[in-house]
């Protein structure tokens, strides 16, 4: 992060200010006594109203207050998890990141998802799928997007099983004793 301040008059001198406290260079904070401030690397705890007091032979000036938000990127703390359940029940996968200004957006095989159908929670951190089918399976992602870089969770892949059905049933016969019939 690099803050700039441009002067003119005789004998200037610089000073820069942090929430209206004096900064001195400490290795991370470099200038802070020149007309440029240079915070390398930035961290949260360097977030804050900034202003450079220049003072010259006659007198002295206060920049404009400039606000440096710096934001913890997004990170996954927690990857939905591969599932194998039976078709027509519900499911909900979970993804848990931090991060400033967070927000989520579920993939099924690549393609974004929205809420409507079967489809609940897409842009949160649980999903919910009701009623799964073959359409619903293959591999889910949530990407975790802040102020800074996205996050990406791994995949989870969702497998539905079929419930036992009968496809045949057996016909109805009627047979006299002793003979020799098959039930088909």
């Amino acid at each position: 992060v690099v803050l700039t301040v441009q002067a003119t008059g005789d004998s200037l001198a610089w000073q820069w200010e942090k929430d209206l406290l004096v900064i001195s260079d400490n290795g991370i904070l470099s200038g802070s006594q020149t007309a440029v401030l240079s915070i390398n690397p930035s961290a949260i705890g360097h977030s804050g109203s900034y202003v450079c007091r220049v003072t010259g032979a006659c007198g002295s000036a206060l920049s404009t207050p400039q606000q440096i938000i710096i934001s913890d990127p997004p990170v996954i703390t927690s990857n939905p998890k591969d599932t194998v359940i039976c078709e027509g029940q519900t499911l909900s996968l979970k993804t848990e990141a931090t991060g400033t200004d967070i927000t989520w957006q579920w993939y099924h095989n690549g393609i974004a998802l929205s809420n409507a159908g079967k489809y609940n929670g897409a842009q949160n951190h649980t999903l919910t799928i009701s009623g799964i089918s073959t359409a619903e399976q293959g591999a889910y992602t949530c990407v975790v997007s802040g102020n800074c870089n996205p996050a990406y969770s791994s995949a989870a892949t969702v497998t539905g099983q079929k419930a036992a059905t009968i496809t045949s049933q057996p016909a109805s016969i009627v047979t006299c004793e002793h003979a020799a019939d098959t039930f088909v």
